[in-house]
């Protein structure tokens, strides 16, 4: 256990982060890549399936015309399933961060020996470093997943060295429980 002044308290920060979270910052993580599951598979299944319908409709046509109507479909369902994702995108991201875009959500965040605190307003959140199931840094960002994602800009960090340390430490300490 993590001794501090003696009295039962945790030890204090080894160091404090505090910045502006946005939309676009959650963003980030709502587009990294992975797997595609549930409706998003049925979004991406469906402009062949709509080229092969249409296609198989338009059997008694010239295959010149065939070819167009079949592509222009496929193409037109091809656009309103971007439109759907990015839709979905944007709503995940609102989820994650209840901030307007025009000014960031304020964020301070406590970098301990074991754990990560996180405080939004009045919302606060411990994050233990051994029930961490992903450490994602990106040039941009450091995202640590325990089920709900806390995201780090980089410009909350003195440098790019400084997040990938604290990514690193995470990560080591989450392969280790």
């Amino acid at each position: 256990m993590i001794q501090g002044s003696g009295v039962g308290e945790p030890s204090p920060p080894r160091r404090v982060l505090e910045y502006g979270l946005t939309q676009a910052d959650a963003l980030a993580w709502v587009r990294l890549p992975r797997e595609i599951r549930g409706w998003r598979y049925a979004v991406f299944l469906a402009p062949p399936v709509i080229l092969g319908m249409t296609w198989a409709l338009t059997e008694g046509a010239t295959t010149g015309t065939r070819l167009a109507l079949a592509g222009l479909a496929a193409a037109a369902c091809w656009g309103a399933a971007q439109l759907v994702l990015a839709r979905a995108d944007m709503r995940a991201a609102r989820a994650l961060v209840a901030a307007p875009q025009t000014a960031p959500q304020a964020v301070r965040l406590e970098i301990r020996a074991d754990r990560l605190i996180e405080s939004r307003g009045s919302v606060w959140r411990v994050v233990m470093d051994d029930r961490v199931r992903q450490v994602v840094c990106t040039p941009d960002h450091l995202f640590v997943d325990d089920g709900t994602p806390l995201i780090v800009p980089c410009h909350a960090f003195a440098d790019a060295a400084e997040m990938q340390a604290l990514a690193a430490r995470i990560d080591a300490a989450d392969a280790t429980a």
